[in-house]
């Protein structure tokens, strides 16, 4: 086999790998890790509730998403459309989402706990806290404070 068979050969084999690994990557590598549900809101005859998701990517080094999902019930079934859904930036650490808690302030606005872990510090636990309404909009109203020990001297 020639040199420059061999070289396409090799390309070809590494395209055709590095699509199979992308492939199961984009499958299995992104899971629902926590979920809640809470805190009615109502505006007029509309009434809704919020949804907080924490996404965990990937396995070592895994990488946390917060969801928030705003939904308004319709119809006489009770049936829930979603009306808004937004990322928050965060953890903006190296952190994972071990624990969340939605706690209604008023009839259109709640709070949003984010207890964070820090990587390789196990039973250090962080809080942020955000401050979410049924338009679709939020606020950081508390950044979890930290120090990099790996930085630190």
């Amino acid at each position: 086999m020639s040199r420059r068979t061999s070289l396409i050969l090799l390309l070809f084999v590494l395209l055709f790998s590095q699509a199979l690994f992308a492939e199961k990557l984009q499958r299995n590598e992104t899971d629902l890790w926590l979920a809640k549900k809470a805190g009615i809101w109502q505006h007029g005859d509309d009434v809704g509730f919020f949804q907080a998701k924490v996404y965990r990517q990937g396995s070592e080094h895994a990488h946390d998403r917060v969801v928030i999902v705003v939904t308004q019930v319709v119809g006489k079934e009770g049936e829930e459309k979603m009306i808004h859904q937004f990322e928050l930036p965060t953890p903006g650490i190296k952190a994972y989402v071990q624990d969340l808690k939605l706690k209604a302030l008023d009839d259109k606005r709640m709070a949003l706990f984010l207890d964070l872990e820090m990587k390789a510090m196990d039973g250090v636990v962080l809080r942020e806290v955000y401050l979410l309404n049924r338009l679709g909009k939020y606020k950081r109203i508390s950044e979890a404070k930290y120090v990099d020990i790996y930085d630190w001297q």
